[in-house]
Order: structure tokens, then C-alpha cells, then sequence
């Protein structure tokens, strides 16, 4: 609370009067925190119940910090998983879902979406420098001995492989092996 006038905050002995006359809970002052290390401490003890709490530095900047378990109750509310980044980005609607998370786990989201449209890229640049590879290798023509090639040369990526020779499309077969062992895939929360 501040004085309208001046824009000091107004000492906690009347931001008890006021609570009290209202009827309203008085809200946790922590005034010792101190440091850094201090604020991670306050968090860390905190409940899904307490969101957190906005921390004045000396300089009058104000911040605002939330609890872990806070955010991780978030998560399960809004059902905010790996998958649902996963899924955001295979549908092509990254940006109807960023519209929804809740601000606080935007940059959780970001991260999320950032990992997976990284490795759909990375997947499909090393099957084009593969198959730029059987070409070289004169193999490419040739099934038998391009599967034999892919085999020796690329075990990992002869289901991209062949998917691309035939001229599939290689974001499906990515997104379903790619990330099936991650974490939240499975549409469970990350924890």
C-alpha cells in the first residue's frame, strides 16, 4: 500500500490498522530477506497456496517472484505439458497457445517450443545431408544398395531416410519418435 500523496509505502504498523478495519488478511512482510539467496529461501518454503510475493530493492525497482509450487500447480490447471508444446508446434498454432499460458510460464513454454522446433530442424538438415550423401555415394538410385547404405552409414535415421526418398513428409514420422521418450510426453504434467 502507498500514500496516494507521496508514493511512499506506508509502514507495516498501517497496513495492520488497515487490514484489520477491513477485515481483510494481512499479507506476509518479509522484511529480512536480505539477499538473493534469501529470496530463493522464502520460495522454496512456500505452498501452492502462496503465490509469492514482490520484492522492493533499495533503488525502488520492484520485482515480482513466484513459487516454484505455484507455478507447478499453474502447469496442472492450464495443462501446460512438453506435449502441448509438442502438439502447438506440429499443428502450426504456437501462437494461439502462447495467447493462453499465463505469463509466468510463458518462458517455460518458449523454451519448450524452441527444443522441439530445434530438432525438427536439426532432423531434416541431417537427412538432407545424408541423402546429398547417397546421391555422392551413387546410391540413391538404387534401393537395395541405398538401404544397405543407410543401414551402415545412418542406422538411426533410415526411417527418415526412406520416408524422404519416397517423398513423405518428414515432420510426422519426427514428431513421433523424436519426442516419445521425453518427459511429459505422454500428456502428463513436467514436474
Amino acid at each position: 500500500m502507498r500514500r496516494r500523496e507521496t508514493g511512499e509505502y506506508a509502514p507495516p504498523d498501517l497496513l495492520r490498522q488497515t487490514a484489520a478495519a477491513l477485515g481483510v488478511p494481512m499479507p506476509v512482510l518479509y522484511d529480512q530477506l536480505g539477499t538473493i539467496d534469501g529470496i530463493h529461501r522464502a520460495l522454496e518454503g512456500m505452498t501452492a497456496d502462496e503465490e509469492g510475493f514482490v520484492a522492493v530493492f533499495k533503488d525502488g525497482r520492484r520485482f515480482k517472484f513466484k513459487s516454484v509450487a505455484y507455478l507447478e500447480l499453474h502447469k496442472l490447471v492450464f495443462g501446460l505439458t512438453f506435449r502441448a508444446a509438442i502438439d502447438a508446434v506440429q499443428t502450426g498454432k504456437v501462437e494461439d497457445v502462447r495467447r493462453i499460458v499465463p505469463e509466468e510460464l510463458r518462458a517455460e513454454f518458449d523454451g519448450w517450443v524452441a527444443e522441439v522446433e530445434g530438432r525438427v530442424a536439426e532432423v531434416k538438415a541431417t537427412v538432407s545431408a545424408a541423402l546429398a550423401e547417397a546421391e555422392a555415394a551413387g546410391v540413391k538410385g538404387d534401393r537395395k544398395a541405398f538401404a544397405l547404405w543407410a543401414a551402415v552409414t545412418y542406422p538411426a535415421l533410415r526411417f527418415y531416410l526412406f520416408a524422404a526418398l519416397d517423398g513423405k513428409p518428414l515432420e510426422p514420422i519426427i514428431f513421433r519418435t523424436e519426442f516419445k521418450d521425453r518427459d511429459g510426453a505422454d500428456g502428463s504434467p513436467l514436474r
